[in-house]
């Protein structure tokens, strides 16, 4: 039994040392993989939270590109139908945000949204133009809207009951990235408290820097109303 009990001792301890091994080296290298999406955050959540800082008093500075181009008569029925002809057609690069269709007038707006620009578009369909209006915010406000870029959302308004989908490859490619660093910094958080717990000598004044992290966010959660 003894012997039983020291070779059980013996694979605890050879299980921790390869736990802290690996541990720390995955820490480290997932922690260097994701430093530039961590900076990213850190700087669009200063730009969320300290507009003052970024943006001059009169706001962001802006282009306002407009043109005119003649359309074909869009395939379809369906409003979704026809807006995906038009954005086509138009050759426009983003996320269809919103639309409206007016059959009695034959005007069919739409726009289309993509970190940093707005894309409208007002057609007539009887005489087959498109008046199309680019505005380009710039590369503050783009790092504004790549913060909370996410493509769906019931607060935006689809038309006419559509299902909010992501139509826009580079916004599902962006999703995915943004979970896989939010998934990466999980791992962060729970190896560095592993790392943490395997240093006796730091666990007080880590315990205190825990406490007072949590602190805070019950505040905020649970206090602050």
């Amino acid at each position: 039994v003894v012997r039983g009990d020291r070779h059980m001792a013996a694979l605890s301890r050879g299980m921790a040392r390869m736990i802290d091994f690996w541990g720390r080296r995955t820490h480290i290298y997932v922690g260097l993989y994701f430093t530039l999406a961590v900076w990213f955050f850190a700087l669009s959540g200063l730009a969320l939270n300290r507009p003052e800082w970024f943006l001059g008093e009169s706001g962001p500075p802006r282009e306002v590109s407009t043109r005119t181009e003649m359309i074909q008569a869009p395939s379809g029925s369906e409003d979704i139908d026809i807006a995906t002809d038009l954005i086509s057609q138009l050759n426009l690069v983003g996320e269809l945000d919103r639309w409206n269709h007016e059959p009695e007038k034959r005007q069919f707006w739409l726009r289309v949204t993509r970190p940093g620009y707005i894309t409208d578009v007002n057609a007539d369909l009887d005489s087959l133009k498109a008046t199309v209006k680019i505005v380009d915010w710039g590369p503050l406000v783009t790092t504004h809207m790549l913060h909370t870029f996410a493509g769906v959302g019931a607060w935006r308004d689809r038309g006419q009951g559509a299902t909010p989908v992501r139509d826009w490859a580079a916004t599902v490619f962006w999703t995915v990235s943004m979970d896989a660093v939010c998934i990466g910094l999980l791992y962060m958080v729970v190896s560095g408290l592993y790392l943490w717990y395997r240093q006796p000598d730091k666990r007080v004044p880590g315990a205190i820097a825990i406490g007072i992290g949590v602190a805070g966010c019950m505040f905020f959660l649970f206090g602050s109303g």
